[in-house]
């Protein structure tokens, strides 16, 4: 997500929606509704990662109609980390950016899943880890649980940082394994691959 997004009025507005929506500890569908509806009429914030992808995870929860326990706790979850705060909190924190410390692969490589290893790190967006892993599977990619030399691919997820996942330790080690070939990829730049 560029700078000058993050510190638009509109990025600054989306924020003050998710607030709202925390505020009472009560997701109504009607809200999460109102929230989706609001990103398509906001294109330039919907088409920033990570909100891009919350927007398709909106989309993707209220096919159906209903908010499920599980969709509603991966939301509550989403929106906590987006806008910085803890449950009750009224503190604004800027949208999250990765981590200086990892080096991603450049220009961004072309993916083949078929028998390759892939590692994900940290939180993602897009969806929980076993959508992910069913995901990968359907494309013939393996998921590994251990970064080592034998993974082709390590895709960061969006609220790695935010959620504690990225250490300087592990941003070593994973620039070291780039270094002998692992490709290192956003989610941002990976799930339109996967869906």
């Amino acid at each position: 997500m560029t700078a000058p997004f993050k510190n638009s009025k509109k990025a600054h507005e989306f924020i003050g929606l998710c607030l709202g929506i925390l505020a009472d500890n009560k997701l109504v569908k009607e809200e999460v509704e109102f929230l989706r509806d609001w990103l398509r009429r906001h294109p330039r914030v919907a088409s920033n990662y990570p909100v891009k992808g919350l927007f398709i995870r909106l989309c993707e929860m209220l096919e159906d109609h209903f908010i499920d326990e599980s969709e509603e706790k991966e939301l509550f979850q989403h929106l906590y980390e987006f806008t910085g705060s803890k449950k009750k909190s009224k503190k604004v924190a800027e949208l999250p950016s990765f981590s200086a410390t990892i080096e991603f692969t450049e220009p961004i490589p072309q993916i083949q899943f078929e028998g390759n290893k892939f590692y994900l790190l940290g939180q993602f967006i897009i969806g929980t880890p076993d959508r992910l892993a069913e995901a990968l599977a359907e494309k013939g990619g393996v998921l590994t649980e251990s970064l080592d030399e034998e993974v082709d691919y390590c895709i960061v997820g969006a609220m790695a940082e935010l959620s504690g996942d990225l250490t300087d330790d592990l941003g070593r080690q994973i620039n070291s394994l780039k270094q002998e070939g692992m490709k290192v990829i956003t989610e941002e730049c990976w799930v339109d691959l996967i869906f």
